[in-house]
């Protein structure tokens, strides 16, 4: 095994085939006006081109959530703006009352972009799709034909001319060469290069100087990708993540051992854990507000890293910690894997406070699952899905935590509390969004 920490770091750059999302610390300066718009971003034009045209002002004060997902609502503004805010007779659904919105749902309903959902329902609180998103755009363009695209997942027949035209026209180049990705919920990062390519990507002066994006020039929701970058993830100056008490770990790496994954083995001495004063490696990156932050990972053994076999007894797991810094030992933590000694592998909800810590723990056999941390207010709540699904289940535990700062540190842990061989853990994708409320936890998060 492993005895020094290792980081790594792929040489590509690219928009991935998997998006992986982080919870991220903003960089100090921005770009084209906002704190979370990263210079040499594939979208940093044509948010630049949105400002310049007036049809953003971001989401707060120097943010503009680049991958936020985008409703039918914000849609429906955007286009609306990007045509200049045109005239049109009232629209007909009875679900748009609010000011901002009726003249460009009226407009998107008189021009033929949109029929709603229903006859009577526009849906503006829906998130929008890549596909959906396609289909705006070519009735806005008048429906030009267009050759047939070469993407291998489109079988709806209402989005071939959308795509292919989209394609032709060089708007997209699809997640990858083969695919499109139509159910794919748009983010409003690709809304922005979509309208700029469709405008012909004109000239912009990118402001290279930009405000801090949250509360108090603070720390914000942000995205970044396991995939490639400008630096070491996880060392330098430029760095997005944070390493705490890195000496714990025998590994820590992005993409070398298993190529876009975050990869965490801890060392076992110690009880090298989170619980009560004891503390192991932790991967964060410190966020401020609300959130809610979904990560797929899977919990294996170091011995058999890549097969199927799980870690020995004993609290031995990987998954989230979302700690107060500035109080010592309080912390939530929320993980999976091989628990306590004839319990077996399952899922840990916990709270410590100030060195003492309270648990629960639900059976399960998955190695590889979806885990989701939402903190509204002082309540922080915890929901679990299948590898690859799309539902969420909330646990029947949540914390009430007001003793919580503003500043959170939010991130990925691996467990070695005893019992051999200790954990690999992989985070393989992660997701990020801002909830309103509670109800909004898993709605808010993009689906994977």
């Amino acid at each position: 095994m492993l005895t020094s920490v290792s980081r790594r770091i792929r040489s590509s750059v690219a928009f991935a085939t998997v998006l992986v999302m982080a919870v991220a610390s903003v960089p100090a300066s921005g770009s084209a006006g906002f704190g979370d718009v990263v210079g040499g971003a594939y979208y940093e034009s044509a948010v630049q081109w949105m400002v310049d045209n007036e049809i953003t002002l971001g989401t707060s004060p120097g943010c503009f959530s680049p991958n936020d997902p985008v409703t039918r609502a914000q849609a429906a503004a955007f286009m609306w703006r990007m045509e200049g805010e045109p005239d049109a007779p009232d629209h007909s659904f009875s679900d748009v009352s609010a000011a901002w919105l009726n003249d460009a749902v009226s407009w998107m309903s008189t021009e033929g972009i949109t029929l709603g959902t229903t006859p009577t329902t526009f849906s503006p609180g829906d998130p929008v799709t890549r596909g959906q998103i396609a289909a705006f755009l070519y009735r806005l363009a008048g429906e030009p034909d267009a050759p047939a695209h070469s993407f291998t997942d489109i079988v709806q027949t209402w989005q071939n001319g959308p795509v292919s035209w989209m394609a032709d026209q060089g708007i997209t180049t699809g997640k990858t060469a083969a695919e499109f990705a139509p159910n794919d919920v748009v983010t409003r990062a690709q809304v922005a290069a979509f309208f700029y390519r469709y405008q012909g990507e004109p000239a912009v002066v990118v402001e290279s100087a930009a405000p801090s994006c949250g509360p108090g020039g603070g720390s914000a929701l942000e995205s970044d990708s396991f995939d490639g970058g400008p630096t070491d993830l996880l060392s330098g100056d430029d760095s997005v993540w944070t390493v705490y008490n890195g000496s714990a770990a025998e590994v820590i790496d992005i993409d070398s051992s298993t190529p876009g994954s975050l990869v965490i083995v801890p060392r076992q001495f110690s009880q090298n854990g989170w619980y009560s004063t004891s503390e192991g490696p932790f991967v964060y990156q410190e966020v401020d507000g609300d959130f809610a932050v979904a990560i797929r990972l899977s919990v294996l053994s170091a011995a058999d890293s890549g097969g199927e076999a799980i870690p020995g007894a004993g609290f031995n797991s990987g998954g989230f910690v979302i700690r107060d810094p500035d109080s010592a030992y309080d912390w939530v933590m929320y993980n999976m894997g091989n628990q306590a000694s004839g319990f077996g592998y399952g899922r840990e909800v916990k709270t410590t406070v100030a060195g003492t810590s309270l648990l629960n723990l639900y059976s399960q056999t998955a190695t590889t699952i979806r885990l989701l941390a939402c903190r509204v207010g002082s309540e922080v709540h915890y929901f679990y899905g299948s590898a690859n699904g799309t539902d969420w289940t909330e646990e029947v535990l949540s914390h009430n935590r007001p003793d919580f700062g503003e500043t959170l540190q939010v991130g990925f842990i691996a467990n070695a509390w005893s019992g051999g061989p200790p954990p690999w853990v992989e985070v393989e994708e992660v997701q990020f969004s801002t909830p309103t409320s509670v109800a909004d936890c898993t709605s808010a998060v993009p689906s994977f």
